[in-house]
């Protein structure tokens, strides 16, 4: 996991979200954290580019709107030549997903993304100037470095190792073949579940549009996506195990923890019994403010918003130059220093809640 400095200018902005966004598995009522203290990381947000023929056209605007239920980007592009049309295609690549396991208790639970056995596992969709386009999807399947799509399609393998489908023609593979694919040397399938054989190897998509911009005009795109949120029973940097002092430290760089902040997690940890802190959900998110087209964002043409929800029992902090309250219900937030600032970090929030109860 990845850590920075702060400069003192940082600010710490704790209020409610809502807990109704993309479950990456819906909470379990009455958990047993004595029983299971998994942490499943978050992903990235997918990273957006123009392919690079038309890596020279130029944004004029971005408004990103980021909440638990999804994220919104709006974006404003001009042709390089004003007075030509410009053909672009865009071209979005999803973080790769790791493989699932027979080991993992729930693999619904386990899931970094809420549609998993989807090749478009963040249920992207996409539009052009308001109007909905289709979008074309390349999967890709690999294990240690090597690409396998290949050979799982001459053996009819579905990619997604988290679809049933997969499972059941993993089922259907010669035994020869499953005992190649499950040995140590390979490893390319998990085994050793009774219920289940998964695929052991990493997937990756592509997914991307085209579109024509007019010369002396501007073309707006639209990409909306459920996120990946990370998840966790316990609250552990309120714990006093070993590695709390750690996890405290990191959590208060990554997400700017302050005083107040503190104050209502433990609150909520003294109203969740009989677990205390240890009965928290703990939910992280990740917005890539580091790719090379968001890199070149500057503060004068970007714009982002975090939305409360409508849960106002959950707790959520981030870290922002500039925090300006818009409505009871949303802020827009400056994560980067200074007017023609450019991003030297991802933007990242955390979101404490207690358990749906029954």
């Amino acid at each position: 996991m990845r850590k920075w400095v702060l400069t003192s200018t940082v600010l710490s902005i704790i209020t409610a979200l809502t807990a109704n966004g993309v479950a990456l598995a819906q909470d379990p009522a009455g958990p047993d954290p004595e029983a299971s203290q998994t942490f499943v990381p978050p992903l990235k947000s997918p990273d957006l580019n123009p392919a690079p023929e038309n890596a020279n056209i130029s944004r004029s605007s971005e408004d990103v709107t980021i909440s638990r239920d999804a994220i919104t980007i709006d974006e404003s592009w001009m042709a390089p030549d004003p007075t030509k049309p410009a053909h672009v295609r865009f071209v979005l690549s999803l973080p790769e997903m790791p493989p699932f396991t027979a080991s993992c208790v729930n693999a619904s639970i386990c899931a970094p993304v809420a549609n998993s056995a989807d090749s478009n596992y963040f249920a992207v969709t996409a539009k052009i100037d308001g109007k909905p386009v289709s979008l074309k999807v390349v999967t890709k399947a690999s294990v240690s470095g090597r690409d396998i799509t290949a050979l799982l399609i001459d053996e009819h393998i579905p990619l997604m190792t988290d679809s049933k489908a997969s499972q059941d023609a993993l089922a259907r593979l010669k035994p020869e073949t499953l005992a190649k694919w499950s040995n140590e040397k390979d490893s390319w399938v998990d085994n050793e579940g009774a219920d289940a054989i998964y695929g052991g190897w990493t997937v990756s998509s592509e997914l991307s549009f085209e579109a024509d911009i007019p010369a002396g005009g501007a073309l707006s795109t639209e990409i909306k996506y459920q996120p990946s949120v990370g998840h966790g029973l316990g609250a552990n940097f309120l714990g006093h195990d070993e590695g709390a002092n750690h996890t405290l430290v990191d959590h208060e760089q990554r997400y700017c923890l302050d005083d107040g902040f503190m104050k209502s997690v433990r609150k909520m940890a003294d109203n969740s019994k009989p677990y205390g802190w240890k009965g928290l959900w703990e939910r992280q998110l990740v917005f890539d403010l580091l790719s090379p087209v968001a890199g070149k964002t500057q503060a004068g043409d970007f714009r982002l918003v975090v939305d409360k929800g409508s849960n106002k029992d959950d707790l959520v902090s981030f870290c922002g130059h500039v925090v300006k309250k818009l409505s009871a219900t949303s802020w827009q937030v400056q994560p980067f220093d200074g007017e023609h600032g450019t991003p030297t970090k991802d933007f990242e929030v955390l979101f404490i809640s207690q358990p749906e109860k029954n």
